[in-house]
């Protein structure tokens, strides 16, 4: 598998494709994390008043909030419960490939069905509740 790595905005990030290697990047951070957040989705969130969240704060309120959150995702009942629900969202993603190829065997508009899934696995396993059974 080849890494990509992508330099990315006008302060210098690097972010990788290979999971191995943000396991690595990820696990050698100390308890407070010194990422520099992503610019244009801390832009977009504060526009819409939201919190900057998870994965784009840092330092101390990423610590309080990653401290919260972990005490509930990384609990192994708490995953399982949610593998029924999961194992249907996979289910129906694969469903919606194999019934969406073109003539190449591709399915059009891929990343942006990827993103769709992405979000209906988090809305599924964080809130306990599906978004919609809709892909197109």
């Amino acid at each position: 598998m080849h890494n990509k790595i992508i330099l990315a905005f006008s302060k210098p990030q690097v972010f990788s494709t290979l999971p191995d290697d943000n396991e690595v990047l990820l696990r050698s951070e100390e308890k407070i994390s010194h990422r520099e957040p992503v610019e244009f989705v801390v832009s977009a969130r504060k526009l819409l008043g939201w919190s900057i969240g998870l994965p784009f704060d840092v330092g101390e309120d990423w610590y309080k909030l990653r401290k919260v959150v972990n005490q509930h995702f990384l609990k192994n009942s708490i995953v399982w419960s949610h593998s029924k629900q999961q194992h249907e969202v996979a289910e129906e993603f694969v469903d919606y490939i194999g019934q969406n190829l073109d003539e190449n065997n591709e399915v059009p508009h891929f990343q942006d069905l990827l993103q769709k899934w992405a979000l209906e696995s988090t809305a599924v396993f964080c809130f306990g509740v599906r978004l919609g059974r809709n892909l197109n």
